[in-house]
């Protein structure tokens, strides 16, 4: 028998031996897989004494205890600036039997300081510690003599792993949360004796450093220095129209005599026609009558002359002008 021939059973036993055989080169080559998730422990350590006055940093370290091959995703967790919100307290004092007990609210803790995390390796596990500079902020009990409270259960901290359920013969990537074991500590509230001082400290209006004055120096430069940018341009202009001018009146324009000599050498219509306006504007001499009326239905006819009709208007254009002169 052929391998071509083999009947289908045999060739899916075939197929599901090689697919076993890579999950296993998978499994040994790469991140380890779990069939259930893996424990993983997570707990507050608090510096000691766990007693702390209003406006005091609480040194507080979260432990995070998880199995070799699980990561870690403290991307969410808070940092300077963010808060953490305490667990509320039941107020067992206004409950009956019919209602639910109400919750007491027990304030946040505001991290004051940047995050710390360590990770090293203990007894076969990886133990993390993220350490925090905490401060407690209001509500607080002041009829007490301390007011108790626990560090919050509820941090956003994951353990990602990869896990093969075997219902579905697969394997997945599993993203589970971390809930934290609380701990105690005690806000005291700060008592007034004979040697206390006082909490604030008279002080003085000293006004905020700024940049006004420079800023104010920059704008009257920059007035001054566009003030300046247009008196130049202006007398640029200036300078630059009355040159023009100036070059205007020393250019004369040519004479008859030249331009139809111009014409004779390259018989163009544009210099026909220029020999027309300088004669209608009285630039060799003021015009006739009857050559005025000839040149008006010569421009604005729309008719074009031949060259025959342009020689003789040219020539008679050139003979009133020597006649004057």
């Amino acid at each position: 028998m052929t391998p071509t021939n083999f009947p289908k059973p045999m060739l899916k036993r075939v197929m599901l031996l090689i697919l076993f055989l890579a999950i296993i080169v998978f499994i040994k080559g790469g991140p380890p897989v779990f069939t259930n998730a893996p424990l993983v422990t997570a707990q507050w350590q608090i510096s000691s004494p766990g007693t702390f006055h209003l406006g005091d940093v609480i040194q507080a370290t979260l432990v995070i205890t998880t199995q070799p091959g699980v990561s870690l995703d403290w991307t969410e967790v808070p940092n300077v600036g963010d808060v953490l919100p305490l667990p509320p307290k039941i107020d067992n004092t206004s409950y009956d039997d019919y209602d639910m007990p109400s919750e007491i609210i027990e304030g946040e803790l505001e991290v004051v300081s940047r995050r710390q995390i360590a990770q090293h390796s203990e007894g076969g596990l990886v133990i993390t510690e993220i350490t925090y500079g905490l401060m407690y902020l209001l509500p607080i009990d002041l009829s007490a003599p301390r007011d108790d409270k626990l560090l919050p259960w509820n941090v956003p901290i994951f353990q990602k792993y990869l896990r093969y359920f075997v219902s579905w013969r697969r394997i997945e990537q599993k993203r589970d949360k971390v809930f934290v074991k609380t701990a105690n500590f005690y806000i005291v509230p700060r008592r007034v004796d004979g040697n206390s001082e006082p909490i604030f400290t008279f002080f003085e209006l000293i006004p905020s450093a700024t940049h006004w004055p420079y800023v104010r120096m920059a704008g009257f430069a920059s007035l001054g220095l566009a003030l300046v940018l247009l008196a130049w341009r202006a007398m640029s202009i200036g300078i630059a129209h009355r040159r023009t001018k100036e070059e205007a009146a020393t250019q004369l324009p040519p004479k008859a005599g030249e331009l139809y000599k111009v014409w004779c050498q390259n018989p163009n219509q544009k210099i026909f026609l220029e020999a027309l306006r300088f004669y209608r504007h009285g630039v060799w001499g003021r015009p006739q009558a009857s050559t005025w009326v000839m040149t008006t239905a010569i421009l604005y006819s729309g008719v074009a002359p031949s060259l025959e009709a342009q020689k003789t208007v040219f020539a008679r254009l050139v003979k009133e002008v020597s006649d004057e002169s």
